[in-house]
């Protein structure tokens, strides 16, 4: 399965950490507001950049959300509307 990191922050970097561990997983990408932040969090754990959400969307079957939580609601509406599982949903 393809897996998507939505923000790479302190909770972000954790989730990219775990999932380049996975054998399960087979691509890896992340995006963040901050450019710099989401390639230094790529190279350390073999994920792909997308530049943008949209782009994210489009490559992967699931997401974690981590952006702060004043964002949640936009980023889980648009990740709906692309019809991309939050992890949660795919694992139950």
């Amino acid at each position: 399965m393809d897996v998507g990191v939505i923000g790479v922050g302190t909770m972000g970097k954790n989730h990219v950490r775990v999932y380049s561990e996975l054998k399960r997983v087979d691509g890896l990408y992340v995006t963040d507001v901050n450019s710099a932040a989401a390639s230094r969090v790529a190279l350390s754990n073999e994920a792909k950049v997308c530049s943008t959400l949209d782009e994210l969307l489009d490559q992967v079957d699931v997401v974690s959300i981590c952006v702060p939580t004043q964002f949640h609601h936009p980023v889980a509406m648009k990740v709906l509307a692309a019809g991309v599982c939050s992890v949660p949903e795919f694992l139950s």
